[in-house]
């Protein structure tokens, strides 16, 4: 694990003396990097938004959106360490062929509550979900709704059933988890007749708002907002 980690931050940090190749890479790596950070921003500015969530329950959501950062390498030490242990277990076992782990060019991503973590493999950090070169609104408008999916999981109705450690603990009061239930009841009474006329788009927002709108992308008839949802459709 050791030897992993730290050859894993060597090889970032001496990725910008390789060739071309990799420096590509590497950039695809901080641009995605940034873009998890400003949609881990804007779910943090809805959840203080929230009104059926109360005081006790929010400061919780707080811990856990806050938790891990500092603490990666132990937590990721001791899952490899409870990996080895569950190893152990089947040495004696024959060997499942269709037990596999996620591979790199999934075309998807995951959020694990065991693990608290999200997941975005390499398989989906490419056209048309992302690109480095692409305007903010294509890339907010496909990776970043899956980066925002996948963030809203640990926050969810099967999210507020695993603690920030992972274990399985209703960290919810029975309070916001009626309240949950009542505010959803609407969705699941109007469901086919749903309309959503417009999305808040709150990280894309954000960082309009900091840099300053794009150019529209010459020869086409849509504007970077349109393109959001353009991209999303895809």
């Amino acid at each position: 694990v050791l030897a992993n980690y730290a050859l894993y931050h060597l090889v970032l940090d001496r990725a910008k003396i390789l060739t071309d190749l990799f420096r590509d890479i590497s950039q695809d790596y901080e641009t995605a990097q940034e873009m998890i950070e400003n949609l881990r921003q804007a779910f943090f500015e809805l959840l203080t938004e929230l009104d059926w969530m109360d005081s006790d329950t929010r400061e919780l959501a707080r811990v856990k959106y806050n938790y891990g950062k500092d603490t990666y390498f132990d937590n990721y030490s001791g899952d490899q360490e409870r990996k080895v242990v569950e190893n152990l277990k089947d040495l004696r076992n024959g060997v499942s062929k269709d037990d596999w782990s996620l591979n790199a060019a999934t075309v998807n991503a995951f959020y694990s509550p065991q693990k608290n973590q999200i997941m975005f493999p390499a398989g989906i950090l490419q056209p048309p979900f992302f690109n480095k070169d692409y305007p903010k609104a294509l890339n907010y408008g496909g990776i970043g709704v899956v980066i925002g999916h996948e963030i809203t999981h640990g926050f969810d109705d099967s999210g507020r059933q695993y603690d920030k450690d992972g274990n399985l603990l209703q960290w919810w009061s029975d309070d916001a988890i009626d309240q949950f239930k009542a505010k959803a009841q609407c969705i699941i009474d109007q469901y086919s007749t749903y309309i959503l006329p417009e999305a808040n788009m709150n990280a894309y927002k954000n960082v309009i708002a900091k840099e300053g709108e794009e150019a529209r992308l010459p020869g086409l008839k849509y504007n970077n907002n349109q393109l959001f949802f353009i991209n999303f459709g895809q």
